[in-house]
């Protein structure tokens, strides 16, 4: 429930706009996440089959061919927004849950890299919004530092907060 009323203010705005979702859901939720769309009115189903959304797992994502590399996965995100844009899409909301980093897969250790090179679509693409998912209560401490070092901006319960992206991809996980 913590999830998606953090996550629902985006979806809800994204659909009032027409605009497309991408949404790398934990591996197991994606019926949760059919039954949030369908309690907000919306039907799924038919805004996949417009191309309106997109779901996937992480072996579909983050983690295809069983391991994650940075620059594959930025090029993944960027080819989703050149996709939408070429079919008139200028806004966006690109969106990810990140305990696919407690897989042990190989390259995890690249994801707050990854986190960090995001605002570089960001400051390509300033019509997209990217909204990564961090549970804390299945994250090590370090990686929600990570997290937080990584983007300009936190949401948290209740507002959002400037974050701490000024660091650089060391800083932020030493």
């Amino acid at each position: 429930d913590e999830w998606w009323n953090l996550f629902r203010p985006y979806v809800a705005d994204h659909l009032q706009l027409g605009a497309p979702i991408l949404y790398v859901h934990d591996e197991l939720a994606r019926g949760d996440v059919l039954m949030r769309f369908r309690a907000e009115g919306c039907d799924p189903e038919r805004l996949i089959e417009e191309g309106m959304l997109k779901l996937l797992a992480p072996a579909e994502a983050y983690l295809r061919n069983g391991m994650f590399v940075p620059e594959r996965m930025i090029d993944f995100m960027e080819a989703a927004i050149l996709n939408w844009r070429a079919s008139s899409h200028n806004q966006m909301l690109l969106s990810g849950e990140m305990t696919w980093c407690l897989s042990g897969s190989p390259g995890v250790e690249g994801m707050i890299e990854y986190e960090h090179r995001l605002n570089d679509l960001l400051a390509r693409y300033p019509h997209v919004t990217i909204v990564c998912h961090y549970d804390t209560s299945r994250l090590s401490g370090t990686t929600i530092i990570g997290g937080l070092c990584s983007h300009p901006h936190i949401q948290l319960n209740d507002r959002l907060v400037p974050g701490f992206s000024q660091l650089s991809p060391s800083q932020a996980s030493s």
